[in-house]
């Protein structure tokens, strides 16, 4: 198979403004392509910033009020287990015992 010779693609010559033409739009491109990123990046800031705060929020607000959180479900666990709020089936557990007491 016999080489090939390249093909040459004609080039129109340009003039020096055609060229700097050419280069200002370019850059309109770029500068327009580099706004958006920053809009973007902006957004994906302020998005991290505020999961961040609400994060350490909760860790302060946890480790802050422990004994009370640990008190309410603690309290709400009881009055479940004895009946105290709810109805269940069997009755709950306070009735039952103080029917096997007699009273």
């Amino acid at each position: 198979m016999p080489d090939k010779e390249p093909i040459e693609i004609p080039v129109k010559k340009q003039t020096t403004d055609e060229k700097l033409d050419e280069i200002i739009r370019y850059l309109h491109h770029i500068d327009r392509r580099d706004r958006m990123r920053m809009i973007g990046s902006s957004f994906h800031s302020i998005i991290w910033a505020v999961s961040t705060v609400a994060v350490l929020y909760g860790i302060w607000y946890f480790t802050t009020h422990t004994p009370q959180i640990i008190e309410a479900m603690t309290k709400q666990m009881v009055q479940q287990s004895i009946g105290g709020g709810s109805t269940s089936s069997s009755g709950g557990w306070m009735e039952q015992l103080q029917k096997y007491m007699g009273r």
